[in-house]
């Protein structure tokens, strides 16, 4: 005897992500009555739109009454039917039960600025850099997260969000959200003093490259921490250079590399003094 036909009590969860199976798919969920007692299994048909031909999608087992249909296509209408058999032959067609999947929508990152930085999502999909536009099911509820490069900092959200906290969008229509990055505030270079001493009875003058110190007159520069600087002694008329002192010795130039605060002396001695 042929089984009984089912009816088709369609309860068509619609717009249920699934993921990885599709990045933003669209499932139903079919459940029906199972009237028949002695069916081997049941054939499921679907057709897309309200006309045209059904075709056969799936053999669910015997006494199964739901099956889900995943990875359809959005804002499209789709139309069922549950049929019932055993080796007697089929039974009747079930009533049929459509059902249309949600709209998708585009949400699209742009980064602004003179800075430089990625943007990724939650559910994933946006990955800008590479990928700054992706469609989401209507209704979804996505994150996005700012990383700002090295050297740069991130300014904050404009368009479809503001501040510069996280981004949550929730999708209801096609969404743009502006990513700012600036470059970071630059922090002035750290310095250190050079200061130059002179002593002895006799006189004379020593002079910087880079410029800066001119002592006579001006004994003491700052300089940015690192920087190279060369110190030449110039005796007075009736003077010799005797020689550097405290960061330096001997009698040629004084080369020293500031990374702290530094001193140096240069003595000069009145020619023809043994001593001094």
């Amino acid at each position: 005897m042929r089984p009984q036909q089912a009816v088709l009590v369609v309860s068509l969860l619609v717009a249920t992500a699934t993921w990885p199976l599709h990045a933003f798919a669209a499932q139903f969920t079919l459940t029906w009555m199972d009237t028949a007692d002695n069916e081997v299994g049941f054939r499921i048909e679907r057709r897309m739109g309200l006309t045209g031909t059904f075709g056969e999608i799936a053999i669910p087992a015997a006494n199964t009454t739901s099956y889900v249909d995943s990875s359809l296509a959005a804002s499209t209408t789709y139309c069922y039917r549950v049929g019932a058999f055993n080796g007697a032959g089929d039974s009747g067609y079930s009533n049929e039960a459509c059902a249309t999947t949600s709209a998708e929508f585009a949400l699209t990152v742009v980064r602004s600025g003179t800075g430089s930085g990625s943007v990724s999502s939650a559910p994933s999909g946006i990955s800008c850099g590479a990928d700054c536009s992706e469609p989401y099911l209507n209704g979804t509820t996505v994150t996005l997260t700012a990383a700002p490069a090295a050297g740069s900092t991130f300014a904050g959200w404009s368009a479809g969000c503001n501040g510069g906290g996280g981004c949550v969008v929730t999708l209801t229509a096609n969404t743009l959200v502006s990513a700012g990055f600036e470059p970071a505030p630059q922090s002035a270079p750290q310095s250190f003093a050079l200061t130059v001493t002179r002593a002895g009875k006799g006189s004379g003058s020593v002079s910087s490259a880079p410029s800066g110190i001119s002592c006579g007159t001006d004994c003491s520069e700052p300089y940015p921490s690192g920087t190279t600087v060369t110190l030449t002694a110039a005796p007075a008329a009736g003077s010799t250079f005797a020689g550097w002192s405290g960061a330096c010795s001997g009698k040629s130039t004084c080369t020293v590399s500031l990374t702290a605060d530094t001193t140096v002396t240069a003595s000069f001695r009145r020619r023809g003094n043994a001593r001094k």
